[in-house]
């Protein structure tokens, strides 16, 4: 506390340097396990202040991103650092505090807070009666045309005998009108491509048309639909996604409605692409719900997805993670997962799809913890050639079988429930290795190796027989049918 003290003293004389010393040796002592948090919070942020005030904006910024996550929460005072720096930086910086202000625009959105996205809001207005034309919204002569002349405020007298307060107050008027007409927009799309980074999109209640091609989104954009989950709807008829996330965004409150042979958001980029999309309602009506490629790292929470194919499908270097949703009705696997992707289920509930509830494969792994999945036709996890499954806390349940392990497969099991009637409950094939432990079992497990044999009967679970009738490994019709397709593959 001493040092901290001395900071501030030095503060106030604006010897910025050495104050800055001085919090830095004080965090030195404030560090450990036992550290005070609030202290080393409020540390943080003073030699922020003190490295903005010496020009040190990269710094600055770093340590009130830190003193946010620390517990302060102040999201604020982190943005306004990074933006400082990127004012000042030059063009050099740019890319450097515009990465910073994305990760900050991410974190503070997970938290609650808006502070990333400090820029302007931008109006979609819904698309009217005429939505089923799949049209944009309406025109509007006062708000769409930026040439359009001054508005007909027209005072109690004539302009020129008017009073200085009355011109002022037309004046005032007409500036008002002119920035509103910069700030309503037709479609989503439209609003994108005038949007810039920070700006906050609010989609009206009611329908907004994709207007045939997807929404690229390039910027650090938040885009909101007003009122409750569902009030405002995309509503995408085309052979392209409905959005396309390129760029660190968050997307909350939207039903997606695709109809069309592609899915209905789609995420690619690098690491620092990782979208944050929650309480959103996402459909497909011929692919998939949601697709992410490349290295991104999306984060889905508290959304609802169905579609005419997966829910989720994650590939290349992927890695989704979805916390609180509901992925249901589809008509392939709930999510599925192949080359080195990444699922992190957390609270989710799987039901009624068509197939697996989650699948992976090739070197693909999957983690999920307080899930449940119930009612598919398939098997509620599905493991293959390389692939990996952890779960802990979860129910599987009223599936074709629960866990179906081949080839290399890997899966880890703890505290949880499993039970299938018809189908073997736990079927590890070839070289698979089942790991359960504390694990509810009901029903007619089968491993054809004595390592995975012994991952299933371990003292720590608990097996029973099955209620209904068994019949062993499903017969093949549904999605146990083989149909040869050169263009996909099924495992």
């Amino acid at each position: 506390m001493a040092l901290k003290a001395t900071g501030n003293a030095l503060l106030k004389v604006k010897r910025h340097a050495a104050a800055a010393a001085a919090y830095s040796e004080a965090l030195s002592l404030a560090a450990g396990a036992g550290a005070d948090v609030t202290l080393r919070s409020l540390l943080l942020s003073n030699r922020s202040h003190a490295r903005c005030c010496c020009g040190a904006f990269t710094k600055a910024a770093e340590d009130a991103e830190e003193a946010a996550r620390a517990g302060l929460g102040e999201w604020g005072p982190a943005v306004a650092a990074a933006r400082r720096g990127e004012e000042l930086g030059g063009a050099g910086a740019r890319a450097e505090f515009g990465a910073l202000l994305d990760r900050l625009a991410l974190a503070a959105a997970a938290a609650g807070s808006h502070a990333g996205f400090d820029g302007r809001c931008l109006e979609v207005r819904e698309a009217g009666p005429d939505a089923w034309l799949g049209r944009e919204a309406p025109a509007d002569a006062e708000l769409d045309c930026e040439e359009a002349g001054p508005l007909a405020l027209a005072p109690a007298a004539p302009l020129e005998l008017a009073s200085d307060a009355e011109r002022a107050s037309a004046a005032a008027s007409q500036a008002l009108i002119a920035a509103w007409r910069k700030r309503s927009f037709r479609s989503l799309r439209a609003a994108v491509e005038a949007a810039r980074d920070g700006d906050t999109i609010l989609l009206q209640r009611g329908t907004h048309n994709g207007m045939g091609d997807a929404v690229v989104v390039t910027k650090r954009l938040l885009i909101r639909g007003a009122g409750s989950t569902g009030d405002a709807r995309l509503d995408q008829r085309a052979n392209s996604p409905a959005l396309r996330l390129e760029r660190a965004s968050v997307v909350e409150g939207l039903d997606i409605d695709m109809t069309g042979f592609r899915e209905a958001v789609h995420v690619a980029g690098g690491v620092a692409v990782a979208p944050l999309l929650q309480h959103c309602i996402i459909r497909c009506s011929g692919d998939d719900a949601f697709n992410a490629c490349g290295h991104t790292a999306p984060v889905l929470r508290g959304c609802r997805l169905q579609a005419k194919r997966c829910g989720v499908r994650a590939y290349g270097d992927a890695a989704v993670s979805m916390t609180d949703c509901l992925l249901e009705d589809c008509g392939e696997q709930g999510a599925k997962g192949f080359d080195r992707a990444a699922l992190t289920l957390c609270r989710c509930q799987v039901r009624r799809c068509g197939e697996e509830g989650v699948l992976v494969t090739d070197r693909a792994r999957a983690h999920l913890e307080g899930c449940r999945i119930s009612a598919c036709l398939g098997p509620s996890l599905d493991a293959s050639l390389q692939a990996a499954l952890h779960a802990a806390d979860c129910s599987f349940i009223g599936c074709m079988g629960a866990l179906f392990l081949w080839d290399e497969a890997l899966a880890e099991l703890s505290a949880s429930e499993l039970q299938a009637d018809a189908a073997y409950v736990v079927l590890a094939h070839g070289a698979s290795r089942p790991l359960l432990r504390k694990c509810a079992v009901e029903g007619r497990p089968f491993a054809q190796t004595r390592a995975a044999r012994e991952g299933i009967w371990h003292p720590s679970n608990s097996l029973t027989e099955p209620r209904g009738k068994h019949i062993g490994t499903p017969v093949e019709t549904g999605p146990f049918e083989f149909v040869p397709d050169p263009y996909t593959r099924k495992q």
